[in-house]
């Protein structure tokens, strides 16, 4: 199947806050072209203890490598993720964020966005003639 090589998440909690809030958008590039490595925060499969996928989170590797796996945790978290995260359920490494604009990336913002564009047009349209 296809390989991402940039791709975006919406960030849904505070476990890595001060440095991403909920709401803040990352982008990540994928990390067959940036390596990961300790201080990087990357997006990660998730696993639940018997081994099977549960979401993707972006947290902070905080030690390991790519040979033996990484300890990765969200910054506000007192303490590390469970599993030793191996490089293969790493996803992309972190590159940048925009703060609070993934805030409006829900169904009724963007329905409420798009009514108030609607009507916005329609009615600059009544009275432009």
């Amino acid at each position: 199947f296809p390989v991402t090589i940039v791709q975006t998440r919406v960030i849904l909690t505070g476990s890595m806050k001060p440095t991403l809030d909920p709401g803040d958008v990352v982008f990540a590039i994928a990390p067959t072209a940036l390596k990961p490595e300790v201080g990087k925060t990357v997006i990660y499969t998730a696993r639940d203890l018997g081994g099977r996928a549960v979401t993707q989170w972006a947290h902070r590797i905080i030690s390991g490598n790519a040979k033996d796996g990484w300890t990765i945790k969200g910054d506000a978290n007192p303490a590390a993720d469970i599993n030793t995260v191996p490089s293969s359920d790493i996803a992309g490494v972190v590159l940048f964020s925009i703060p609070f604009i993934g805030k409006f990336l829900n169904p009724f913002s963007l329905l409420t966005i798009g009514f108030f564009i609607i009507a916005f047009i329609f009615i600059y349209s009544k009275f432009r003639k």
